[in-house]
């Protein structure tokens, strides 16, 4: 659907080593034909977030990128990143910084 949602470490339900663990669609508000496309880890300090970009990537080709800094503050029901066509999905999303050169992966 082209949704980000935002959930830190420390909100995640805690476990017993032995158990199974929980279903991220359990953790997350996802709709009943929603799936999840990635999952990406941030910098802790948001500060930082400004200098980084996301670059979204669907199955028609298409491409857009937006500043880190516009998901500082995602409501817990999520925040529409990209309006989908019909029949198009998001096939990746990946940190980048704007003077990255093309194809180059950002690290952490």
């Amino acid at each position: 659907m082209g949704k980000a949602y935002q959930l830190k470490v420390y909100e995640l339900p805690l476990s017993a080593p032995q158990s199974r663990g929980k279903a991220l669609v359990n953790v997350l508000p996802f709709a009943a034909h929603e799936g999840l496309s990635t999952l990406m880890h941030l910098p802790e300090s948001e500060a930082y977030w400004e200098n980084l970009h996301i670059l979204f990537v669907t199955s028609s080709g298409n491409l857009r990128r937006n500043a880190l800094s516009d998901f500082q503050n995602i409501r817990s029901s999520g925040k529409i990143a990209m309006k989908l066509e019909e029949g198009e999905r998001l096939i990746a999303v990946q940190t980048c910084r704007e003077d990255h050169p093309e194809g180059a992966q950002h690290s952490l």
